[in-house]
């Protein structure tokens, strides 16, 4: 009986043949791929309310390993507050909600909220990126409101009175 032999160019040949073909039917390995579905801003509609922000993400894919990185910046640009939640493991299909609040008194204006999802813990938006607006137009407190009305009530009984004459 005669034995038979492959070479070494046969073995190799026979080798990434069989990995192609495990490749192929298997599904590829994927990571690191999703959207960030809603990013809100809102509040701070009296001075010294905080602005509350929240996110919901979706992972595409599995995400072994991420962080969500906000940045608040003020009418001007300014950014007056920044926030990080690290170490998101998500599954494919799997949603993740996350909030956080900016407790100082907002200025009148428009505000952006910018939200980065990066892999690890850099910050280069590799997985997805979104930024909105909002405006704060904060209004008179309570205690205020009571003065305002009154002033009013007094400027009207004054007016009653000259009316009156």
């Amino acid at each position: 009986m005669r034995k038979k032999t492959i070479s070494a160019v046969g073995l190799w040949v026979l080798s990434v043949s069989l990995m192609a073909t495990a490749g192929a039917s298997a599904s590829p390995l994927k990571a690191n791929n999703g959207s960030i579905q809603s990013l809100t801003a809102q509040g701070a509609t009296q001075p010294g309310n905080p602005i509350d922000v929240s996110s919901t993400v979706l992972a595409a894919d599995r995400i072994n390993n991420s962080n969500l990185y906000y940045v608040l910046s003020d009418p001007s640009g300014t950014i007056i507050d920044t926030s990080q939640t690290s170490s998101l493991h998500l599954e494919t299909g799997e949603t993740f909600t996350d909030s956080w609040q900016h407790t100082n008194p907002p200025s009148t204006g428009d505000y952006t909220v910018t939200l980065c999802w990066s892999t690890g813990n850099s910050h280069n938006c590799d997985i997805d990126f979104k930024s909105t607006q909002f405006s704060s137009v904060p209004t008179l407190g309570g205690f205020l409101w009571i003065v305002a009305l009154g002033l009013i009530w007094i400027w009207l009984r004054r007016r009653r009175q000259v009316w009156a004459r």
